[in-house]
């Protein structure tokens, strides 16, 4: 063969091929050798959902039980809506996984039913198709059948289930079967399946009664909808039930699904919306679709009736629930043929929330804050709007803010609140002369006033160890103030520990750790806000710092 002959094969074939083809030309040529090495498995958490701007190294350093626990806790309960970013960010990044967890096919399908309890249902499905093998992995596959019953594609689910190739015979697997056998026409499989989930302590009445009714037998009542599970909810999607009593116990990608279904009444869509807003999960497209829909007239008094006999009284009007008058506050705010009118009518809808409601309602209603002007707005009313806008948009909020002053009717210690609302809610990080105002107020008020500049100046200097420019006096002043005890120091010494090491999702493990049971005190939030400064996610440590801020202003 000639050498030319050989290199044009060398460009069509391997390396090792070419070798090959030149030893037969030059049979005194070294043969090369080749070092087989098996390949390396593929880090499970590598699949990403979008780019967050987290490092590929979020996860170094980090204790893979801690990742365990957090993400089997996640979702449950609801969370503010800074936390809740912080744990989607975390979820979201590519990233190599916690230290000895790249191949733990559990903790890669916890992290993805994380995401499906927070609501994050485009990142769940995202990862999913992006993860290999996930047909021989049970918690992957799990979180792929519990998307597709969630979404109410029970087909997909159903594929899932018959693709799986270990951990079969679990309970959840099991009922997941008999309920694909139901829809299948074939009760007495669905039975069989039942039967071996019993065997495990797992019984579901629910499907019990499909099964029963499928075989022909009646029962005295038909179950009462359920949104707490996906088979739960999937179930009831097919049983058509009345959903009605079951927001109040719904988890948040029901509450999505609810909102935005038009096959619902407008009771349960606004029901759904209402315990979305104050939900880690949040959707303000869903949210605007349910308080679209229609609500019916107000509830009239009744007319007032003579002769009754002496401690007797007329019946009172029903009071219009409180997702009716979220609604009919909302379509007032969108239809609004003056400013006047608008502005009134959002501050209604801001005096009804507090704490995670509050601020995701502010992005709901962020296209119609952006046209409020302080026209005809009085002080304390331009306050609330302002404050509003200031989460949502903080650089459009000077037409509100500006010119306010105590005369209004609004406290010098609520409009420095409200600034520092504006600077945490501020893209880009200036100095503020804030901290300095809070801390001045932290001084010469009393009382209430007093733990309020206190805590928002505390706040404050966790985000900003620069204190924002403070002088020596005022820092002395500072030092003396006094906002509770810090509850959770270890945890929070330990995320301080971890982000001096650059254990970025460490440090952001532990503040959710803390953060999971009864919230965090004032004390604790400042020594996470400063942790997780420290660890470069300045962004979350900002928007925690804002929920901190704006439950300080009574919100």
């Amino acid at each position: 063969m000639s050498v030319s002959r050989c290199a044009l094969l060398a460009v069509l074939v391997s390396g090792l091929a070419a070798s090959a083809c030149f030893a037969q030309t030059s049979p005194d040529a070294p043969v090369a050798s080749v070092d087989a090495k098996p390949l390396a498995s593929l880090d499970l958490f590598s699949a990403g959902a979008r780019t967050t701007g987290l490092p590929a190294s979020l996860w170094k350093g980090a204790s893979a039980d801690l990742a365990h626990r957090v993400l089997a806790g996640l979702g449950h309960q609801p969370m503010e809506p800074g936390l809740a970013q912080l744990a989607r960010d975390l979820l979201e990044t590519a990233a190599a996984a916690p230290d000895g967890a790249d191949a733990d096919a559990d903790l890669a399908g916890e992290r993805v039913l994380s995401l499906i309890r927070l609501g994050d249902l485009d990142a769940a499905r995202a990862i999913l198709a992006r993860s290999p093998g996930v047909a021989g992995r049970p918690r992957l596959s799990q979180a792929a059948a519990d998307l597709a019953l969630w979404t109410g594609d029970p087909d997909r689910a159903c594929a899932v289930a018959d693709t799986l190739s270990d951990g079969r015979d679990a309970p959840y697997w099991l009922q997941l079967r008999a309920f694909c056998q139901i829809r299948a026409g074939k009760p007495d499989q669905a039975q069989l399946a039942l039967d071996f989930a019993a065997q495990s302590g797992a019984r579901n009445a629910q499907l019990q009664h499909l099964v029963a009714a499928a075989q022909g037998v009646r029962s005295a009542g038909g179950d009462p909808a359920q949104a707490s599970t996906a088979l739960g909810f999937a179930i009831s999607r097919l049983e058509k039930a009345d959903f009605s009593g079951a927001t109040p116990s719904a988890a948040p990608p029901a509450l999505i699904a609810l909102s935005t279904d038009e096959t619902q009444t407008g009771d349960v869509r606004r029901k759904a919306a209402a315990r979305l807003l104050a939900s880690g999960a949040f959707s303000a497209e869903a949210v605007r679709s349910a308080l679209r829909a229609q609500v019916g007239p107000t509830p009239a008094a009744p007319a007032p009736q003579t002769g009754l006999r002496k401690g007797r009284h007329a019946d009172a009007a029903a009071p219009e629930s409180p997702s009716d008058a979220l609604a009919r506050d909302y379509q007032a705010a969108t239809g609004a043929a003056s400013n006047l009118e608008r502005a009134s009518a959002l501050v209604r809808l801001l005096k009804s929330a507090h704490g995670a409601a509050f601020r995701n309602l502010c992005d709901v209603i962020a296209p119609e804050l952006a046209l409020v002007t302080p026209d005809g707005v009085n002080g304390a009313d331009r306050a609330m709007l302002a404050l509003a806008a200031s989460v949502v948009d903080a650089s459009s909020t000077s037409p509100l803010r500006d010119g306010l002053v105590p005369a209004d009717g609004v406290s010098s210690v609520d409009l420095a609140l409200l600034d520092a609302v504006r600077d945490m809610g501020a893209i880009e990080q200036k100095v503020s002369k804030t901290a300095s105002v809070l801390v001045k107020a932290g001084a010469e008020t009393v009382g209430t006033e007093q733990t309020k500049a206190q805590t928002g100046a505390v706040l404050m200097a966790a985000f900003d160890l620069q204190f924002s420019g403070l002088s020596p006096a005022e820092r002395s002043t500072f030092a003396a103030f006094r906002t509770g005890s810090a509850i959770k120091a270890a945890a929070a010494l330990s995320a301080l520990s971890s982000a001096e090491k650059g254990a970025t999702g460490e440090t952001a493990l532990a503040a959710l750790d803390a953060a999971s049971e009864k919230g965090l005190s004032v004390a604790d939030r400042a020594l996470f806000i400063r942790a997780l400064s420290r660890a470069g996610l300045e962004r979350n440590a900002r928007s925690i710092t804002l929920d901190g801020l704006l439950a300080v202003s009574g919100h």
